[in-house]
């Protein structure tokens, strides 16, 4: 059995803020039980997926080991210390932020400080109600002397166009500077260079001396990519996204149990 799996939240362990299905919670104590670690890997701020952690750990009567947030931008332990992190410059972050209110684009600023404040800061007025409602952020005001260092910044836009402009300027304008991943048509992740879900997962590996060979993990989306080439059974849940199904060793074609399907795979997968 492998001895650690990562693992996505949205549209893979759970919807926006709906509860996990009972079914993957007892998949995943199941595994646990068995001996596995399993670690969530997750595009969202640690602020928005309290709620899912704390399913997990009331479930095993214990806190997990990791969290990895933000896309790779920061892990954090089983007490909620930030132990690894890794931030977009302030100057970098600004050079961003200036370019999306050139080209009117939406976005949304992962900052140490907003984290603090149980927040995310953001340009876009018409897209604040949303977070509060379903990601349970508080929406900050970017001002002439906040501080943007980011663990992550999403760019997005209901113009497809204008997103394809913008990866033009990131590759031609920060390269070597920043990384980013085409999440979705209307949506780009940005983080500090050569840092997403599969080089946190790295650190981790390393730390508990796993290989790839002892490694699973499972996601739906264009960020769960890199993680899937780092361990040796990446599982794709419900997705349309076929990059992520060629990338993928098994498919689940169901969402709400998804996850404890690809559990019970790993469990019995034979090598």
């Amino acid at each position: 059995m492998k001895k650690i799996i990562f693992c996505d939240i949205d549209n893979t362990l759970a919807k926006w803020m709906h509860k996990i299905s009972k079914k993957n919670i007892i998949g995943i104590k199941k595994y646990i039980d068995l001996g596995g670690k399993f670690v969530l890997a997750t595009g969202r701020s640690i602020v928005s997926c309290y709620r899912f952690q704390e399913q997990i750990n009331e479930a095993l009567g214990k806190e997990e080991d990791f969290l990895i947030c933000s896309t790779g931008g920061y892990i954090i332990d089983k007490k909620n210390n930030l132990i690894i992190k890794h931030l977009i410059e302030n100057d970098i972050a600004w050079k961003i932020f200036d370019l999306c209110k050139k080209y009117k684009l939406g976005s949304l600023f992962y900052t140490p400080e907003a984290n603090e404040k149980r927040g995310v800061y953001m340009k876009t007025v018409w897209f604040w109600g949303f977070l509060k409602m379903f990601k349970n952020l508080n929406v900050l005001k970017i001002r002439e002397n906040t501080n943007l260092s980011s663990f992550k910044i999403i760019i997005f836009s209901l113009q497809k166009t204008k997103i394809e402009m913008f990866k033009i300027f990131l590759e031609q304008d920060f390269k070597g500077l920043i990384s980013y991943t085409h999440t979705s048509k209307w949506t780009l992740e940005i983080n500090a260079f050569g840092i997403n879900k599969a080089s946190a997962a790295s650190e981790i590996m390393k730390y508990e001396g796993f290989s790839k060979e002892e490694a699973a993990a499972i996601g739906d989306s264009g960020n769960d990519i890199n993680l899937f080439d780092i361990v040796s059974l990446p599982i794709a849940i419900k997705t349309k996204d076929q990059r992520v199904k060629e990338h993928a060793k098994y498919y689940v074609p169901e969402f709400k149990n998804g996850v404890a399907k690809a559990i019970e795979y790993i469990i019995n997968e034979k090598n």
